[in-house]
């Protein structure tokens, strides 16, 4: 039991917020212990099947058509070992995840596996009384060759969850080293739809790949067996609504691109799959991750599977109004969770592809819908709408051209895309601020994967190809090209093909005027860092990009990328996933990082590396002895907001920004010349340019760089990963 860590984490909190999280978790434990005695004698799934008759609507038979040469190693590479029950997660290397199996732990932690029988009679004991009868028949159509996933497993430590136990009473970082995120991930079944685009190229003959039966019997029996081993309600995945929606949306899209096949035809799969996705839905809209204070990414993920969930589903009065909620909620909540320069308001370059990709892949699906299901929704009853979330104030209506949408809907997804274009570096990797989950809400694209199949996180080219899929725009095109035409062919086949003009023009970047600051010095003392490029000459034809509502500044040309952060908390200065990081610089030259945010690591996992990683030491940022410039005592995602980040100036010559997180103004300018980067940090009053530094240093290296910056925690490119 890990006393001394959650001893540890409870007196690095403010006695406001621990008595807030205290009552937070009584409430929680007495409602989740009243539903489990409530359904354990109960079944929980759904028992609703559809006419024999009925098959959803394919949106994706044919996406796996524009696969070129570069992505089929990946494919081919991933979907074999996805077949084997085979993964890669969160740090966890390949795996093959069943019952019993040994982990290889989480730093010095492992925990022993748990030794249970795995036949399917076995399996279904462990499951809540009320709820074994379905799962042994769900089973039944397993094949009996089939070796089980354990769905329960955070295969990272070998913790494991109980599979009775009701999902609302779930622990996380309650053990050390344990990671609740690594069987949610699982649970996403983002696999599937790859495995799907497997099963594509098999049936068009491609070399390489396994018979098409291979990846048909995969899905089908990892699918089952994901139903029979978590009833609805029950187990770690179903604690978490938002990974329950990304659940959802990829079942749909699974059954799409496996439109055809056996198992498409099988009714005993299509009638448990049918039943499985009602029991989603209502999940998620009896569960919805509202709050007037404060939603993000979770919320925004509800709406996203709700309208997929819908989508698949016939028309009826429950569906309808689920595919209302989700047009209306989602454009509300594009309008709030995205800035106006297109950035995401969480301040996480990461999160913002997360919540992007969940806006633009329910915008596409919607537009896609047919003229019957459009005329049904607009007729929809309101009246079992969710409590909180405002009601429409006028019935929905259907552009011709951008369908129940208005237009400032479709120039945020415009500058979404484009904000991810220019935070993406000549290495085509983006600049890492904020948190880094590795979260994602499709993975059906592949430009992402290496030819053995591994995922680079940071590649986030595939969400502008998706952008592609929408906008005429040349910029989105060329990435698009080769290895992520993929993505923009999953858009254009949800949407029917829609294709709207570029519009967007960015406004140009006013520096603000200098504010007045008490308690400056006369006399303050200045650092300054030379950066000598003289035999680099990378600093000519720099253009700028100026994102001040995340607090990003960018200087970049073909072989250079230079940015600067300064600027608010992400979450409306929450900073839930934001790090110590105004003022921190990062600079890449002809592809390689001279500098770079180090990303996060994990988070429940290990409390004191989520710390390390969030410190103002792991950044490239002006440092003050030991001190934070904002507060970790607030909780494990929540950021003090003391820093108040301002950027003063900014031209394609200079920068000039400051903070007061250190209890007085600390500035940093930057100057570029020809030849050189001028870092200058003032603490007290701004620098002055005319008057010598009291330290002033010359550096010709990445290494001679990072050392000067006091730069030592390892890197890491993904949630659990370090290089």
């Amino acid at each position: 039991m890990a006393t001394n860590q959650l001893a540890s984490y409870a007196r690095s909190l403010s006695v406001t917020s621990l008595m807030g999280k205290i009552a937070q978790f009584g409430l929680r434990q007495c409602r989740g212990w009243f539903y489990q005695a409530k359904a354990s004698e109960r079944c929980t799934y759904v028992d609703e099947i559809y006419d024999d008759h009925w098959r959803p609507p394919h949106f994706l038979q044919n996406v796996a058509k524009n696969l070129t040469s570069a992505n089929f190693q990946a494919l081919k590479a991933a979907s074999r070992r996805f077949t084997k029950g085979e993964f890669n997660l969160l740090g966890s290397g390949w795996v093959a995840v069943r019952y019993g199996q040994p982990c290889l732990g989480f730093g010095d932690m492992v925990y022993p596996p748990a030794h249970r029988p795995h036949t399917p009679d076995r399996l279904v004991e462990r499951l809540s009384p009320g709820n074994r009868s379905r799962a042994q028949r769900i089973r039944s159509r397993i094949d009996t060759a089939y070796e089980p996933i354990d769905w329960q497993l955070d295969f990272r430590s070998g913790y494991r969850w109980r599979e009775d136990r009701w999902a609302a009473l779930m622990p996380f970082g309650h053990k050390p080293a344990v990671d609740i995120k690594v069987p949610w991930e699982l649970g996403r079944l983002q696999h599937l739809p790859v495995l799907g685009l497997a099963w594509q190229c098999a049936q068009a003959s491609k070399p390489g790949f396994e018979p098409a039966e291979v990846y048909e019997d995969a899905y089908k029996n990892q699918l089952l067996d994901f139903l029979a081993a978590n009833p609805p309600g029950f187990g770690v995945n179903w604690a978490c609504t938002m990974d329950v929606a990304i659940r959802t949306a990829n079942l749909v899209i699974a059954s799409w691109v496996f439109a055809g096949s056996k198992c498409d035809r099988d009714l005993g799969v299509h009638h448990e799959l049918s039943s499985a996705l009602i029991a989603h839905g209502r999940h998620i809209f009896t569960n919805l991750e509202w709050a007037a204070e404060f939603r993000g990414n979770h919320y925004l993920a509800n709406i996203a599977g709700l309208a997929f969930v819908a989508a698949y589903l016939p028309s009826n009065p429950e569906t309808d109004l689920w595919m209302t909620f989700s047009i209306d909620q989602l454009t509300r909540e594009t309008a709030q969770q995205f800035n106006n320069d297109g950035s995401n308001f969480e301040g996480s370059v990461c999160y913002h592809r997360l919540s992007a990709e969940m806006v633009m892949s329910a915008t596409a699906l919607i537009l896609g819908l047919t003229p019957e299901r459009r005329d049904a929704i607009l007729g929809a009853n309101l009246n079992n709408w969710p409590k909180g979330p405002l009601r429409p104030g006028k019935s929905l209506s259907w552009h011709p051209d951008h369908g129940p949408f208005p237009g400032s809907h479709f120039s945020a997804l415009e500058r979404m895309a484009t904000f991810t274009a220019k935070v993406s570096k000549p290495n085509k990797l983006v600049v890492q601020i904020g948190d880094n989950d590795s979260g994602r809400f499709v993975k059906i694209g592949l430009g992402h994967l290496t030819p053995d199949g591994d995922e680079v996180h940071l590649d986030h080219n595939g969400f502008v190809a998706m952008a592609a899929g929408f906008f005429a725009r040349p910029e989105f095109e060329d990435i698009a090209e080769p290895e992520h035409a993929v993505e923009r062919s999953f858009i254009q086949s949800l949407s029917g093909g829609v294709i709207l003009p570029a519009a967007v023009d960015y406004p140009s970047f006013a520096s603000p005027s200098a504010p007045h600051h008490p308690n400056s010095e006369d006399n303050p003392k200045q650092c300054e860092t030379v950066l000598d490029l003289s035999s680099y000459a990378v600093l000519a034809n720099i253009k700028t990009h100026a994102y001040p509502d995340f607090g990003i500044y960018i200087w970049r040309s073909e072989r250079l990328f230079l940015s600067i952060r300064c600027g608010p908390l992400g979450q409306n200065g929450r900073g839930g996933h934001d790090h110590n990081d105004q003022l921190a610089i990062e600079l890449n030259i002809d592809g390689e990082d001279w500098v770079a945010d180090p990303g996060s690591y994990v988070y429940t996992a290990s409390h004191k590396h989520r710390d390390a990683y969030r410190s103002v030491h792991a950044h490239a940022a002006p440092k003050f002895g030991a001190h934070e410039p904002g507060r970790f005592n607030l909780g494990m995602f929540r950021l003090g907001n003391q820093a108040q980040a301002q950027c003063l100036s900014f031209s394609e010559q200079s920068f000039l920004g400051v903070h007061f997180g250190f209890s007085q103004a600390v500035y940093r300018a930057l100057k570029i010349t020809d030849t050189a980067i001028t870092l200058r940090d003032s603490f007290g009053a701004p620098p002055v340019w005319t008057t010598p530094a009291d330290e002033t240093l010359s550096v010709h290296s990445p290494v001679e760089l990072r050392k000067r910056l006091g730069l030592t925690i390892p890197f890491s490119p993904g949630y659990g990963l370090i290089d």
